[in-house]
C-alpha cells in the first residue's frame, strides 16, 4: 500500500492512526500528499500545471483576438 505509507509520512502518523482517519480525510490526505510530491520536481510542477490548465472550460476571448489572422464578424 504505498498511498498509506504516503499519509502516514505526509501526516506523520503511526500505521493504527492513519487507519482510524475517516475516509474522507484519509482521502484528502492522499490528494495533498500527491501534490506535495509532484510539487518538488521540475516534470511534476508542469504536470499540475497541465491539469489545471485542462479543467478551463471557457474560451480566452481576449488571446483569441490578439492572434494573428483573426477577424471579428461585424454585425
Amino acid at each position: 500500500m504505498p498511498s498509506h505509507r504516503l499519509i502516514m509520512e505526509y501526516g506523520n502518523l503511526n500505521h493504527y492512526e492513519a487507519m482510524g482517519l475517516p475516509c474522507d480525510l484519509y482521502a484528502l490526505m492522499r490528494k495533498h500528499a500527491t501534490i506535495d510530491q509532484l510539487q518538488k520536481t521540475e516534470e511534476g510542477r508542469k504536470y499540475l500545471a497541465d491539469c489545471e490548465r485542462m479543467q478551463v472550460t471557457t474560451p480566452d476571448f481576449e488571446t483569441i483576438r490578439s492572434l494573428k489572422g483573426y477577424k471579428a464578424e461585424e454585425a
